[in-house]
């Protein structure tokens, strides 16, 4: 127990030198971050690029009803999407 200060310490400085708190977590903590990982995940491969393309498409053509028909057919199914990611991640908590 009089070591543990140490080994903890030293664990703390490696998470912050590294920029990795991966070690530091607890099991319950590791699936969160798993979580939230696959979150990011998702906005950065699916939504964002989904709304870039509409807009991108919106400023080269005008609002158009198809840059509006793309946004109504896109919009209902990354929401759900990502609410079910973010449920998974804090139901396995």
């Amino acid at each position: 127990l009089l070591n543990s200060n140490e080994n903890i310490r030293e664990d703390v400085l490696v998470a912050l030198r590294e920029r990795k708190i991966d070690n530091l977590l607890t099991p319950t903590g590791k699936k969160l971050q798993d979580g939230t990982r696959a979150v990011a995940r998702q906005i950065t491969t699916d939504i964002l690029p989904s709304l870039t393309a509409l807009a991108s498409s919106s400023a080269t053509n005008g609002p158009s009803k198809a840059a509006s028909s793309t946004f109504n057919e896109l919009f209902p199914t990354l929401v759900p999407k990502v609410s079910s990611n973010i449920f998974d991640a804090v139901q396995n908590q």
